[in-house]
């Protein structure tokens, strides 16, 4: 049989484009509704979806991994010891009771318990009591408050806060309402205190803290005054009960998370919503949850959405008194610890206040022992300090002060180091939400209020940040994940958020 050159010619033309054109654009994917993140928040949706037998849904997650903000890893140096430690969530806030719209356990407390062998230390009265602290320490290294009046008198303040709270009227900022609960620290170890129950929680400085949206918490309100400090060595630590707790609904191989997929754009101009990651890929829903970070929506909210958000949204997105705390954990581990071995936890006092204040011995026996780590804990302003400078230069910092506190001994330079720099991380832009003096519930309707076109809500708001009586805590962002899915499937019952 004879071959017609030219077909053959053409053939080979075909081919040669077919090899060489752009590839097409990625095919839509379209469900009842799309998740943006796989947090806390956007899983706690998906669990209840699931339940609800509303099973046609996707999750969208930037990371390689579920859990958000809680992200255990592994740290140490093999010739020490290497552990498990907590970058991110690392307390079940608000046990042991039974509390809350549902008269139930806090929901991942709960779950700790039906694990049974999740490892947990309690932290009596919670982490601002001052019974979380075994130490205080002046600037120059020598023990203080031995008799522990200064943090009897320091519980006695918070106590006052709460009645002062309970009692409503004018908002004030923390600082000017401790002055009138007679609180007004005057020497190093008093300002030491002063950090270990003011800052530690928030974050953030008491003079830029609102009484009125600190306190009373319905955390402990509804739980209990305690909470636990997780210390579990399963690999996924803090998140291994997100496994465990959705292992039946969608766990971390379930084919609707999709992973390594960062949201670009969510565009809900028309129906249905189109959502574009930041590798070209398009999916398409009928509405969508989005559970961004406050930092996040902060930060990209102009990119984020077509069209824009409203006006309205903007200002108090933009406001001052919503923002993102910025804390910075740190962990250092040596070959051989040369601190007081007695002691769980301590404040440290320094001439300039919040400076690496607050340790905890990772080696006691309530904690990892053999991990031969001290984790430090700071707040802001140093957050944004330290975490803007390099390991070395906190590295140093910390010798230089750990040196002159124990000059009888002779310290070597540390066998690992870590620091979270969380207000750098583009997916989070801070630790967790904080809301400020002159915030008001009015402000909070109006940041979660749902995106709608021609009366249909296309956009749905998760996060903590959006849990106005739980925010700042995972199990606040858990729950709200159920409430919003609660609000887009138009279930009734109870709500956590805005009880």
């Amino acid at each position: 049989m004879l071959i017609d050159p030219n077909r053959t010619k053409l053939l080979f033309l075909c081919i040669v484009a077919l090899l060489t054109a752009s590839p097409l654009p990625p095919s839509s994917t379209d469900v009842d509704i799309i998740i943006i993140g796989a947090g806390w928040s956007g899983m706690g949706a998906a669990h209840h979806l699931h339940q609800s037998k509303s099973t046609n849904f996707l999750v969208l997650e930037a990371t390689n991994r579920t859990g958000g903000r809680s992200e255990a890893i592994k740290f140490g140096d093999p010739s020490v010891g290497q552990v498990m430690i907590e970058v991110g969530s690392n307390w079940l806030d608000g046990v042991p009771y039974r509390g809350g719209p549902e008269h139930h356990l806090q929901p991942l407390y709960e779950e700790a318990l039906r694990l049974k062998n999740f490892k947990l230390t309690r932290i009596p009265g919670g982490t601002e009591n001052m019974s979380n602290y075994w130490r205080v320490y002046d600037s120059d290294g020598k023990r203080a408050d031995t008799d522990g009046s200064i943090r009897h008198r320091a519980e006695k303040a918070l106590d006052c806060l709460n009645r002062t709270a309970s009692h409503g009227g004018k908002d004030v900022n923390l600082r000017d309402a401790l002055v009138k609960c007679g609180w007004e620290p005057k020497t190093a170890a008093e300002w030491a205190v002063d950090w270990g129950f003011v800052v530690d929680d928030p974050g953030i400085v008491a003079e830029r803290q609102s009484l009125l949206n600190t306190y009373p918490d319905e955390t402990y309100m509804w739980w209990g005054p305690d909470d636990m400090f997780v210390v579990d060595q399963n690999p996924r630590g803090f998140a291994h009960l997100m496994d465990t707790l959705m292992k039946d609904t969608i766990p971390p191989s379930d084919p609707r998370i999709k992973l390594n997929t960062w949201v670009t754009q969510i565009d809900y101009s028309s129906s249905p919503v189109k959502v574009t990651s930041k590798d070209g890929r398009i999916f398409t829903a009928k509405q969508v949850i989005c559970t961004l970070p406050l930092g996040v929506m902060k930060h990209d909210y102009a990119s984020l959405f077509v069209p824009s958000l409203p006006d309205k949204q903007v200002k108090v997105l933009n406001s001052e008194n919503a923002l993102m705390a910025h804390l910075t954990k740190i962990f250092v581990q040596w070959k051989t610890p040369f601190w007081d071995a007695t002691a769980a936890r301590w404040l440290q006092a320094d001439t300039d206040y919040g400076t690496f204040p607050e340790w905890h011995n990772m080696n006691h026996p309530l904690h990892i022992p053999g991990s031969n780590t001290l984790f430090l804990w700071l707040g802001e302003p140093q957050s944004t300090k330290w975490e803007a400078s390099t390991d070395p230069e906190v590295t140093a910092a910390i010798m230089k002060g750990l040196r002159h506190r124990y000059p009888g001994k002779t310290i070597e330079d540390p066998t690992a180091f870590h620091i979270t720099r969380h207000s750098l991380d583009p997916t989070r832009y801070g630790s967790y939400s904080f809301f400020g003096e002159g915030w008001t519930e009015h402000n909070f309707n109006t940041l979660i209020k749902p995106l709608k076109v021609d009366g249909e809500a296309r956009v749905y708001f998760g996060g903590e940040h959006t849990c106005e009586d739980l925010s700042g805590f995972t199990h606040g962002a858990f729950l709200r994940g159920r409430d919003v899915a609660m609000d887009l499937l138009d279930q009734g019952g109870e709500r956590y958020c805005d009880y």
